[in-house]
């Protein structure tokens, strides 16, 4: 999103591996976000102590857990929190109101909301179905919509007019479109994944206990069968009980359908079709549907000040809630989050792989007083797991800090990065050298004739050949070629070839003379025995 990137620009402006701008980033973004919902309760609800209901079980809910140590989420999902809860104040009050000063924040809280988050425009549509089930009369629900659309048109024009210019932007920026999905969208195993094992204990504070994939600390919600039945029962008890004290209790879930919706739909239809369902068990993916659940939750246990009373209590319906149960449960929500928040964020103080990988190779770098150059191949899989070259390469990796490694795709005598950050010996991967039509020695300009011809694709090619003096080398195979600085003696030279080709060619500067022992041709690089 174009103002996540913004932050991101601002923190790798400070230089490669600086953490602290992004650690800064996370805990300014998380406070914006709490003061922001402390804000909306006092500003919707007024100063009464069951606001600390709904803010508790905002401040510490799982779902926002991700971003505690993925920055990338925070950056995004983290970011859009204070503008939803400026975004729903400004508007509660203007449905009170109708003073202009706070149409004009809701705009301006809506547009900071599709630059961080464009999927949260959803909020116009939570917000539509709140003015009409809470700030009108009773009636046909086609009324009660009729009537919030002509009781509030200027603020409705508002949303419109901005998202159709967020929509003509993105369209504009992403001409192309993005890519469809691949596969066949998994929705029973997402409904399973996503709703019951990740949403439904999340509004408990679970997980408790979470799904390492390996390599790196990207982990799933992994509650037990028995904790998600148990959490379930919890859910719909607690509802059942609202349902039975309050007249109008199920209203919430009116406004909440969009977003979980759009939620399960998007994640459904995008990511499992790629992946699997395995995706919903991530909780980040309703991280910004949180400020809704923390309205609902408000709504439940406040009446708004200024819009019609629908929270009437039935006849015979139990009393209120003794303050130290409501204590009590809340106690028990704190301690249910923190446990599972100890139990994510534990694995990212280890020495797990990623964090071997880079700091041996920055500490390589550093101890060499110069960078490290190595080929430019895909990291060892637990390093970077389930990304594609050249994503998962030094080259990538590394570029925060271009001082530290030089990856390359030619070179002599070349390393790769072992799975410490280490550099070793590399060589291509394949079952044996290249049987060689001929062995001639080269002076000047010659060729290296092979077998056979390669298909084409950018092999890894490595010719060990001994040279009488130190001389400047063109390679090339098919139609890549590379110049080399070769040292007297015997070498390898490493390098990418492009194309189909049956043949080395050489070109040796000045009068030295190489004398090629063998040839060697793979997909990828491996370390050298």
């Amino acid at each position: 999103m174009p103002l996540g990137l913004g932050l991101a620009t601002i923190a790798g402006s400070v230089g490669g591996f600086a953490w602290w701008p992004a650690a800064l980033q996370i805990v300014l973004l998380y406070a914006a976000g709490a003061i922001a919902c402390w804000w909306m309760l006092v500003r919707v609800f007024g100063s009464t102590p069951r606001i600390l209901v709904p803010l508790t079980f905002y401040l510490f809910s799982p779902f926002l857990v991700p971003a505690v140590m993925w920055w990338a989420v925070a950056i995004n999902v983290v970011a859009v929190q204070a503008f939803l809860f400026v975004l729903i104040g400004s508007h509660i009050e203007y449905l009170r109101t109708r003073r202009t000063r706070w149409l004009v924040i809701a705009g301006i809280a809506l547009i900071f909301i599709a630059g961080f988050y464009a999927k949260s425009l959803i909020v116009t549509a939570v917000l539509g179905l709140f003015t009409a089930s809470y700030a009108t009369g009773p009636g046909h629900p086609g009324r009660r919509l009729l009537e919030a659309a002509k009781g509030w048109w200027r603020i409705w024009a508002l949303y419109v007019a901005i998202g159709a210019l967020v929509v003509w932007a993105y369209l504009r920026e992403d001409s192309a479109g993005t890519s469809g999905s691949s596969g066949v969208p998994d929705f029973a195993g997402v409904f399973e994944s996503l709703i019951l094992r990740n949403l439904i204990p999340g509004l408990l504070g679970g997980p408790w206990s979470w799904v390492d994939l390996g390599g790196f600390p990207r982990q799933l919600s992994g509650a037990p069968d028995f904790a998600v039945a148990a959490a379930l029962t919890v859910v719909v008890g607690a509802f059942a009980f609202a349902i039975h004290r309050w007249r109008n209790a199920w209203l919430p879930l009116i406004f909440l359908a969009p977003p979980v919706a759009v939620t399960f739909a998007s994640v459904a239809s995008l990511r499992s079709s790629r992946f699997s369902s395995l995706v919903g068990l991530e909780p980040r993916y309703w991280g910004d549907v949180l400020p809704y659940f923390v309205l609902a939750l408000a709504v439940s246990v406040m009446a708004v000040p200024g819009l019609p009373l629908v929270r009437r209590r039935r006849n015979r319906a139990p009393l209120d809630v003794p303050p130290t149960a409501v204590a009590a449960i809340a106690l028990a929500y704190v301690a249910s989050s923190l446990a599972s928040t100890l139990a994510y964020v534990s694995p990212w103080h280890t020495d797990f792989p990623a964090r071997q990988f880079v700091t041996g190779a920055v500490g390589n770098a550093e101890a060499a007083g110069a960078p490290l150059t190595v080929a430019n191949v895909s990291a060892p899989p637990n390093v970077v797991l389930g990304t594609l070259y050249p994503y998962n390469a030094p080259g990538h990796l590394f570029a925060p800090s271009p001082g530290l490694i030089d990856a390359v795709e030619a070179g002599v005598d070349l390393d790769i990065l072992d799975a410490w950050g280490n550099p070793v010996p590399a060589r291509p991967k394949a079952d044996n050298d290249v049987d060689l039509v001929d062995t001639r020695c080269i002076t000047g300009s010659g060729r290296i004739r092979l077998p056979y011809k390669t298909f084409d694709f950018p092999f890894w090619v490595t010719v060990t050949a001994t040279f009488d003096a130190s001389a400047t080398v063109f390679v090339s195979a098919g139609t890549e070629g590379h110049t080399l600085r070769v040292p007297a003696g015997r070498h390898a030279l490493t390098f990418r070839s492009r194309g189909r080709f049956d043949r080395i060619d050489l070109s040796i500067g000045g009068t030295t003379t190489a004398c090629p022992e063998a040839v060697r041709i793979g997909s990828e690089l491996e370390v050298a025995p």
